[in-house]
């Protein structure tokens, strides 16, 4: 199995949250496979959210010089921390802020994304970002 790595990008700027004005989060990042460029990520979350959640992004494939965004799929998770009793969800793309951005190419809804040849894969990276990237794993636990 390869090695997936990550490079952590800038944290955004806290914004205010349309329904309760709290600050919301959102982190970036590079994923790498073997050392190569693999994908993007994005996460979002609120803190005092009920129920504490973070929205994520994961698109993988070509991200060479040259590359195209055809080549590449989406997938947007759900995941919930201890307070709501750890979980992760595949969802719609329609229930990531991210959806529109042409950069991630394919973006597949739930069914197409359990049906895809590279969920384990998309699964693996989730687990790697929840554990590795220091503002989501606070947030969470």
């Amino acid at each position: 199995m390869n090695e997936i790595n990550l490079e952590f990008g800038a944290s955004i700027k806290p914004t205010s949250c349309d329904c309760c004005n709290q600050n919301s989060y959102t982190h970036t990042g590079f994923i790498y496979s073997d050392d190569l460029a693999h994908g993007i990520y994005f996460a979002g979350w609120t803190k005092g959210h009920s129920p504490q959640e973070i929205k994520l992004t994961i698109c993988i494939g070509e991200f060479g010089e040259n590359s195209n965004p055809k080549n590449r799929d989406s997938i947007n998770f759900r995941i919930r921390g201890k307070k709501e009793g750890f979980g992760m969800m595949v969802t719609d793309s329609i229930e990531s802020p991210w959806s529109e951005n042409s950069i991630l190419g394919n973006f597949m809804n739930r069914e197409q994304a359990l049906k895809s040849e590279y969920k384990i894969e998309f699964l693996r990276i989730a687990e790697k970002i929840i554990k590795d990237v220091p503002e989501i794993k606070n947030y969470l636990d």
